[in-house]
Formats: C-alpha cells, sequence, structure tokens
C-alpha cells in the first residue's frame, strides 16, 4: 500500500520543524499515516516545483505534456482505422481540439435535460449544493471522461489566498507599525484542530513575517498584500459526485475541503503575540468567482 501512497512515513522532526523554524539533527522518528485522497499541500513547500511534479493525495502529477497526449491518442487513432486515420487525426491537430473539448465539457446536470438531471444530482449527492462544490465536481467529471479515454490529463484543485490589510488594530503601545505574519489551513468542516506557531500541520502555510504600517482613524487599518496559494488532489478512486464507495474511507476523508482557517500573529522576541483568527467558508468559490471577506 506503501508504493500506491495509501500509506506513507514521515517524520516527526520533520513535522516539529515547520512549527520551530529549524532542522533538528540525530535519529530520525519514522511514524506512518494514512495518505489523504484529497491532500493539501501550500506552495511553499520546500525544495520543491512545479517542473519537478508532485504527490498529491494517491497519485502523482507532473506539468501536462501535449507531445505524451499526442503519442498516446495516436496510437489510439492506428489502432481503430490504421494509418490513414492516423495521419488524419494529426492534420487536424486532433489531441489539442480532444483535450480542449473535455476541459470545458459540462457534466449531464449542469445541461439543459428538462431537470432529469438536477433531480438524479440531488437524490445522489450527501453533500450540500454550492457554487464550491459545483465546481469541483465539475472538474471531477472531466477527470472521470480523461480516465475513460486512457489519457493523462487530470486536473487539480488550486486556491490562492491574497491578505490585503489588516482592520480594527488596537496598539497598546503606540507603536506605528508592528511585524506580522499569518498562519493558513484548509479544511474540511467540523475540523476543530488548533492552528497555532506552536501547532502546525503538513497541510498549513505560513507567510512571511512582514513590517506593517498602522493607519490613524477610529477603525486603523494596515495595508498588508501577502499571497499564499494552496493545491489539492481531485481523487481517481471517486465517482463525479466526489463519493468513494468505500464507505470505510469515505468516514475517514469525507470529500474536499471547504473551510479556510486563519490566525494572524504579530512577531515578537520571545512570545508572538495573536492579533486575531478566523474560519472562512469556501461555499461561493468557483474557478470564476472570488470571495472576499
Amino acid at each position: 500500500m506503501s508504493k500506491k501512497r495509501v500509506i506513507e512515513p514521515f517524520d516527526l522532526k520533520e513535522l516539529a520543524a515547520l512549527s520551530t523554524g529549524k532542522s533538528q539533527a540525530g535519529v530520525r522518528d519514522i511514524r506512518y499515516r494514512f495518505v489523504d485522497p484529497w491532500e493539501i499541500e501550500s506552495f511553499e513547500v520546500p525544495n520543491r516545483t512545479d517542473s519537478q511534479g508532485v504527490k498529491l493525495g494517491r497519485s502523482s502529477y507532473s506539468r501536462l505534456s501535449m507531445t505524451k497526449v499526442s503519442r498516446i491518442t495516436e496510437n489510439i487513432m492506428k489502432s481503430i482505422g490504421g494509418m490513414p486515420l492516423m495521419s488524419a487525426w494529426n492534420s487536424l491537430e486532433g489531441a489539442d481540439a480532444l483535450n480542449n473539448m473535455i476541459s470545458y465539457v459540462l457534466p449531464p446536470w449542469e445541461r439543459n435535460c428538462n431537470g432529469d438531471c438536477e433531480r438524479t444530482y440531488d437524490s445522489k449527492s450527501d453533500i450540500p449544493r454550492s457554487i464550491y462544490i459545483d465546481s469541483i465536481r465539475r472538474y471531477l467529471y472531466r477527470n472521470h471522461i480523461f480516465r475513460r479515454l486512457k489519457l493523462p490529463q487530470r486536473f487539480i484543485a488550486i486556491i490562492q489566498v491574497d491578505l490585503l490589510d489588516l482592520k480594527n488594530l488596537t496598539s497598546p503601545g503606540g507603536s506605528p507599525s508592528l511585524t506580522a505574519y499569518a498562519l493558513l489551513r484548509l479544511k474540511r468542516s467540523g475540523k476543530s484542530s488548533p492552528l497555532t506557531h506552536r501547532i502546525r500541520t503538513l497541510d498549513s502555510a505560513a507567510t512571511e513575517p512582514a513590517k506593517i504600517d498602522r493607519s490613524s482613524g477610529p477603525n486603523p487599518s494596515a495595508s498588508w498584500k501577502s499571497i499564499t496559494r494552496f493545491r489539492f488532489a481531485l481523487p481517481e478512486e471517486v465517482d463525479s459526485f466526489g463519493i468513494c464507495p468505500n464507505r470505510n474511507r469515505e468516514a475517514l476523508f469525507p470529500g474536499p475541503p471547504s473551510m479556510l482557517q486563519l490566525s494572524v500573529y504579530e512577531k515578537k522576541f520571545i512570545t508572538d503575540t495573536r492579533l486575531g483568527s478566523a474560519d472562512v467558508k469556501l461555499d461561493g468559490l468557483a474557478d470564476n468567482c472570488s470571495i472576499e471577506e
């Protein structure tokens, strides 16, 4: 199961380094964990770039290569109609056309079917509908088509968080500026594990401490402008509704993350001070629609 990335070893010392910011020498303390099929990671993972590929959930991903896609579709066309069909396919740039069509196709429940598909959707899904969930299921459906055609393309989810400013700041010491940073994590609703600078998880992210100047007034604010990106897998083992037929696994990992957990701290010499925290629901988020809180 470790080869399929169902169970994965990890070093507790590496996890502790997330909180302390310092690597620990000595004997590794290896433990094992079940890999979440909807595994989340931030883009700021050290020593990893998109060109090197990424392991998310139960799968490994690399950058899209249309050369590889063309080679696979050429073999399919050749097996169906021989060299004449393959030549026509290449002349018409069939691989690009097929990729574009699948990338924008709508699932049955979003087509005009006199409401029949809508009723099927509502009767099958246990998760309340939202713009965010509909968007994820749309790409799960497209991944399902790629998989049925034995093509290598897959979509993964990417969420960008822009921290624009801090509002309602108080300054007990009267300092005109402060150095602040944020801890962020995508999580499922109902999960209440703490997120502090002393307790970090593998799926959390921390912004770099930045000096922020306060503004004056009855409700002072401070401009920040920091960006954090998360990505998470769209599992292969679920249907187009995001539901796994294995109910035991579904009980452990029930669907995609649906909330952003955020805590803001002021950097201090000894102990950092928490300025505030918030949980932001992602219900209104989609590939063509952002949310502002």
